[in-house]
């Protein structure tokens, strides 16, 4: 009977684990589609035969994309948090922090104030936002917005690679701080957490 039991239980627990990450995969679609197309959108708009001949910069791209993504309300939260943060990212690696900065930052708290604040899509944008402060070398203020992250365990069931990268950035920071100890530490953690659940 208790060999019955366990065997149940072991049952149960990896039909839970498979539905939970089969849903995950689900949402994950879903979002990539929507992602892909509000970038179709996007990149069709720079097309010559839509803007006269006229030759588009990215600049110009990235702007219509970022005037486009607040008022698309074919866009669930988790989406828009995510295409902020792709824009957010790119701006920053054209070296203009300004409005990588602002996009993440607005994004952010829109996204807290709907999802809440340990959300994915949440902490997508966080990073997002303690990138572009790294950037701008701005390190103190980019690790404080990381830092609570840092102590958490890594939910269950929760895709660890977007905590892991947060950790990474955090401890990064810290090296560039001269905070050779504490990013030592940082970085023995996470590769034990990344040994762990990758």
């Amino acid at each position: 009977v208790l060999a019955l039991i366990s065997g149940a239980a072991v049952s149960l627990y990896y039909a839970v684990s498979e539905a939970r990450a089969h849903a995950l995969a689900e949402r994950h679609a879903a979002e990539f589609a929507a992602v892909n197309r509000f970038l179709n959108t996007m990149l069709v708009s720079a097309d010559p035969a839509h803007t006269r001949g006229r030759a588009v910069t990215v600049v110009e791209t990235l702007d219509a994309a970022r005037t486009q993504l607040p008022v698309d309300r074919s866009l669930t939260p988790d989406t828009r948090a995510a295409l902020a943060a792709t824009l957010s990212n790119t701006y920053v690696a054209l070296g203009d922090v300004e409005p990588g900065l602002a996009i993440a930052r607005d994004a952010r708290t829109t996204t807290e104030r709907a999802l809440g604040a340990n959300s994915e899509a949440a902490i997508r944008l966080r990073l997002a936002e303690a990138s572009a402060l790294h950037f701008a070398a701005e390190l103190k203020a980019g690790n404080a917005l990381l830092e609570p992250f840092t102590q958490q365990a890594i939910p269950w069931g929760e895709d660890p690679r977007l905590r892991l990268q947060l950790r990474a950035e955090y401890a990064t920071a810290l090296v560039y701080m001269g905070e050779d100890e504490r990013a030592l530490q940082a970085l023995q953690k996470l590769q034990a957490e990344a040994t762990a659940t990758l």
